[in-house]
């Protein structure tokens, strides 16, 4: 037997979070003649390239892997909105889940959201609170569950999608999930 590196405690982990992400997005990993595989990309750079449409090539093999009745979806460190409103104009782009905020916003095929880790008020205080944080030379986005806002606005992203907030109010939402500089 080839020696694959992992110990055996390492493989329940992998194998225990294999079958909770299968649940998740509704997959029996149980079934010994399940063929089934499941895709993930990220977005920005690799599934579309920076500045310009998905490649139509792209959506024609997710949709042939997704009839082949394989599982496709999006892990991004885009907000929620954010990567809806990027995807959402391609009417043959299906996805069976999606991953945001770098894994903290996870949903299903349906937008139910399966997953949500926000940031403890202490810590965001804290993050608030730092010194490079606070500098205003740098952007500075306020991403929620389902939002984004900006305290100090990024040049890359329009400013007709991400309505400003105040340190103090962004210190009030309840689901803060991600800041971005």
């Amino acid at each position: 037997q080839q020696n694959s590196g992992y110990n055996p405690e390492m493989r329940k982990r992998f194998a225990f979070a294999a079958n909770l992400f299968c649940d998740m997005i509704g997959i029996n990993n149980e079934q010994e003649d399940a063929e089934m595989k499941i895709a993930a990309t990220d977005f920005d750079g690799t599934l579309c390239p920076i500045g310009e449409p998905i490649p139509e090539e792209n959506i024609r093999a997710i949709k042939a892997w997704q009839e082949a009745g394989n599982k496709f979806g999006i892990a991004t460190g885009r907000g929620l909105s954010l990567i809806r409103e990027a995807v959402e104009k391609y009417e043959d782009l299906k996805l069976d889940f999606l991953v945001c905020n770098n894994g903290a916003v996870s949903l299903d095929a349906q937008g139910n959201m399966m997953h949500c880790q926000p940031i403890f008020s202490e810590v965001l205080r804290g993050l608030f609170e730092m010194e490079v944080v606070q500098d205003e030379r740098y952007s500075l986005l306020v991403f929620t569950a389902h939002e984004v806002y900006s305290i100090r606005s990024n040049p890359l992203i329009p400013i007709e999608l991400i309505p400003p907030i105040s340190v103090e109010r962004a210190l009030q939402l309840p689901d803060v999930v991600q800041i971005s500089m």
